[in-house]
C-alpha cells in the first residue's frame, strides 16, 4: 500500500478539465440578453415576462413585479412590494408569494431571498421554483392578489453596444450601463461575459477590507440578476450634468465547473498529523499545488448539546502557475470516491466544503479557511480521497474604465 501511495502522492490528477464557453457566455454573430439573466448564448432557451415591471395593488400597497424569467429548468421571480412595518413575520416568503403553471399545479419554492427596508417600508422577495417544462403563461399570487404572467423569448441581439458601453480586456468584456435616479444620483448597471472558462464576478476585488470603504471612489456592486448571471449595480452620486467616469481598480473571477470539475486523488495520513505530498490539479491554464495533508480530531457539540468528535482532513493548496495579475482566492469542493463501473469511472459523492477554503492575508487573515473535509465519528476515513473542485474564485488585478453620459 505505502507504494501505491507514494506513487499518487507523486502527483496524479484524474480529470484535467478547460471548459469551452459557459452558457451564458457570448456568441461571436449574436447573443440574448434580459437584465436578469445577463448575457447568454443565443441557442439557449430563455423566457421573459411580457409585461415586466407590472404593478399590482396590494392590501399593504403597491407592489412592482421587477422580473420574472425561465432558464434550465427553474423560474425566478422578483418583487418589491409595500409592507406593514408592524408586521413580524416578513422573512416567511412562502406566505406572502406562490406560483401556479397552467395546469394549476403549484410550483416547489426551491430558494427565497427575503429583505425588508425599514426606512422605505418595502418588502424585497426573490424566489426560485422549479418549472421543468416552460409554460406560456403563470399564475402568481401575492398576498389578497392574483396576475397571470405571460412569457415570451427573451429578444437577441447582435451588438453588445445595443445594450451599454462595453470594456474589453483579454477576451473578458463589461458592459456598462447608467441611469440618472435623480439629479445627484446616477444607477450603475454592469454586465459581464468571458471568452474562457472564468466568468465574470463582482467588478470589484474581493474581499472588501474596511478601509477599502473608506477609499475615495469606491462602489459598492451588488448583484442584481440571478446567480451566476454576471448581473450587478450599483449606485453613485454625480454632479448634473457631468460625464461620470467609472473606474474598477479589479474585478472577481470564478470558475463554476460542478460535477465538470478537476478530481485528484490525495493519500490521508493512517492516524492523526501531517504528511507531505505532491498532488496537482488545472482549472483553465492555472495549475494549483496540494504539499501538504493534516489529519486531526474536533470535538463539537450536536444539536442536542451531546459532545461529537468528528475528524478533519485539512489540504493545504497553493498556487502553482497562474495567468498573470491573478491571486488565488476560494475553493468549493466535493470528496468521496471513484468507482469504476467499466468506462468512464465514475465519482460518487460522499461530502462537500462548508464554509468554502478562503485564501485571504493581511487584514483579513483570520478569515482564512484551509480545504478542509470533515468526516463523522461514524465515517471511515479512507487512505486515499478523491477531491473534485467544483468552483474555484480568484481575483483579477486588471483595471477597467469607462465614460458614463
Amino acid at each position: 500500500m505505502a507504494d501505491n501511495r507514494k506513487m499518487i502522492a507523486a502527483g496524479v490528477v484524474l480529470v484535467g478539465v478547460l471548459l469551452a464557453m459557459t452558457a451564458c457566455a457570448r456568441s461571436e454573430t449574436s447573443f440574448k440578453f434580459h437584465p436578469a439573466l445577463g448575457i447568454c448564448d443565443a441557442e439557449e432557451e430563455l423566457y421573459e415576462a411580457k409585461n415586466p415591471m407590472q404593478e399590482l395593488d396590494t392590501e399593504y400597497g403597491s407592489a412592482t413585479m421587477e422580473y420574472v424569467v425561465w432558464k434550465d429548468g427553474f423560474l425566478y421571480v422578483k418583487i418589491v412590494a409595500d409592507y406593514s412595518s408592524d408586521a413580524d413575520d416578513w422573512e416567511q416568503a412562502d406566505q406572502f408569494l406562490s406560483v401556479q403553471d397552467e395546469e394549476k399545479s403549484k410550483l416547489t419554492s426551491l430558494s427565497r431571498y427575503c429583505n425588508y427596508d425599514e426606512e422605505q417600508k418595502q418588502l424585497t422577495i426573490e424566489q426560485e421554483y422549479r418549472s421543468i417544462t416552460p409554460q406560456g403563461q403563470y399564475v402568481l399570487e401575492l398576498f389578497d392578489q392574483t396576475a397571470t404572467i405571460h412569457m415570451t423569448s427573451v429578444p437577441e441581439y447582435n451588438s453588445l453596444k445595443e445594450i451599454g458601453t462595453p470594456v474589453t480586456h483579454n477576451g473578458r468584456t463589461w458592459v456598462f450601463q447608467g441611469t440618472l435616479e435623480d439629479d445627484e444620483t446616477l444607477k450603475l448597471h454592469a454586465w459581464g461575459t468571458s471568452d474562457d472558462i472564468w466568468q465574470m464576478g463582482r467588478p470589484m476585488k474581493e474581499p472588501v477590507t474596511p478601509e477599502d470603504v473608506k477609499k475615495d471612489g469606491f462602489i459598492q456592486w451588488k448583484q442584481s440578476g440571478i446567480e451566476g448571471s454576471s448581473s450587478f449595480e450599483a449606485t453613485v452620486k454625480v454632479s448634473e450634468d457631468t460625464e461620470y467616469e467609472l473606474k474598477i481598480p479589479g474585478v472577481s473571477l470564478v470558475a463554476d465547473m460542478g460535477e465538470n470539475g478537476p478530481i485528484a486523488e490525495v493519500p490521508v495520513p493512517a492516524v492523526d498529523g501531517t504528511e507531505d505530498v505532491d498532488v496537482s490539479f488545472f482549472v483553465g491554464k492555472d495549475t494549483y499545488h496540494i504539499g501538504k495533508v493534516e489529519r486531526r480530531k474536533k470535538e463539537s457539540q450536536d444539536d442536542d448539546g451531546k459532545n461529537k468528535v468528528s475528524t478533519e482532513v485539512i489540504l493545504y493548496v497553493e498556487p502553482e502557475n497562474l495567468e498573470k495579475d491573478t491571486e488565488l482566492l476560494s475553493i468549493n469542493a466535493s470528496w468521496g470516491e471513484l468507482k469504476s463501473q467499466g468506462d468512464p469511472t465514475t465519482f460518487s459523492l460522499k461530502g462537500s466544503t462548508f464554509p468554502p477554503a478562503m485564501y485571504v492575508d493581511g487584514e483579513l487573515a483570520e478569515l482564512r479557511q484551509e480545504l478542509t473535509l470533515t468526516y463523522s465519528e461514524a465515517e471511515r476515513v479512507p487512505e486515499i480521497v478523491a477531491v473534485r473542485i467544483d468552483k474555484l474564485g480568484k481575483v483579477w488585478n486588471q483595471e477597467y474604465h469607462c465614460k458614463i453620459k
